[in-house]
């Protein structure tokens, strides 16, 4: 094999006439994570990607919900509760890390270039799930509760945390 040597933290690379294709591959693809458009609705035919966004941003605008118990229950406005940004936010280094180690292994061809963004975007898919399910700050209101019979500001049926994906373009 010709090529050139390549030294990155101790790992040995060697640069072959398929690096570069390697290289233009990754340049052309992406890791999303989130709610995708095609998201399934709630049962009332609500948009999960719009009660995500709300929660997300916040929403001043009054709101009625169907909660898990099947009460109706109107809120005055839903406050910001950051679940993919601030995510992003706190994982970046691990990501960013996660990210280097497999570029590495892509480069030495032990996995592949799909393999390496699977890999990224299964991590940050749970990352984020994980951020919904503990976050807990601003708390719901005591009607909201009551309501839905729990405390966790961002889970009632589960349908938001079920649908964050990854896909890879």
């Amino acid at each position: 094999m010709r090529g050139s040597l390549i030294m990155a933290k101790n790992t040995v690379i060697r640069k072959t006439s398929n690096t570069q294709s390697i290289i233009k591959r990754l340049q052309s693809r992406s890791v999303y994570i989130g709610l995708p458009q095609n998201s399934d609705a709630y049962p009332d035919g609500t948009s999960v990607v719009e009660v995500g966004a709300e929660h997300e941003f916040g929403s001043e605008s009054p709101r009625t919900y169907t909660s898990s118990r099947g009460n109706k229950v109107t809120v005055s406005g839903v406050p910001e509760r950051s679940f993919l940004r601030s995510t992003a936010k706190e994982k970046r280094k691990d990501w960013s890390e996660l990210i280097v180690k497999s570029m590495r292994m892509v480069l030495t061809e032990k996995i592949t270039v799909e393999d390496a963004m699977e890999k990224v975007g299964l991590r940050a898919e749970s990352d984020v799930k994980k951020k919904i399910v503990e976050i807990s700050d601003p708390p719901n209101s005591q009607q909201v509760i009551d309501d839905k019979g729990s405390s966790n500001p961002l889970i009632d049926t589960g349908h938001l945390v079920g649908s964050i994906t990854h896909i890879f373009r």
